[in-house]
């Protein structure tokens, strides 16, 4: 089963995808910043989020798709 997790860069995102990963799901993670989460079963793509155009090419048919960007959009730092 693969998951996408929009913002998967993060604090958040990172633990996830790799409890996801130990639980056997096949992660795709988008953010703007290169994951430090790696596996065979793991696609990593650096995407602008705000972008809807670009966002769309990248989510692929998946059974979740979990977004931990939200915040940060709208909170910068």
């Amino acid at each position: 089963m693969k998951i996408v997790i929009c913002g998967g860069g993060g604090f958040i995102g990172q633990r996830l995808a790799r409890l996801l990963l130990d639980k056997g799901y096949e992660i795709v993670i988008l953010d703007r910043n290169q994951s430090r989460v790696s596996s065979p079963k793991l696609q990593s793509f650096i995407v602008d989020l705000l972008n809807p155009k670009l966002l769309s090419l990248y989510v692929v048919p998946a059974y979740g798709k979990l977004h931990f960007f939200i915040a940060a959009a709208l909170h910068p730092s």
